[in-house]
């Protein structure tokens, strides 16, 4: 899996996250385990904090409704 952070010069950033066959596998088990209650979040972490800063964590968990500002594409 890589996650990279994206600075764009408007401030904004974006997050890139690329995932290997296996990793899809276990993110969709995840999401399906979110869907169904069994965990409240789950993480994709760094396996070390070595070399130049970049995304250490990222989270995800169950919003009770959506607040409008982002959408899936």
């Amino acid at each position: 899996m890589r996650i990279t952070l994206n600075r764009f010069e408007s401030g904004w950033v974006g997050i890139s996250i690329a995932l290997t066959d296996e990793n899809l596998d276990l993110f969709v088990q995840k999401l399906q385990a979110l869907k169904a209650g069994s965990i409240g979040h789950f993480h994709l972490r760094a396996n070390d904090f070595d070399g130049q800063p970049n995304v250490g964590d990222v989270e995800i968990s169950l919003a009770s409704e959506s607040d409008g500002a982002f959408s899936i594409e």
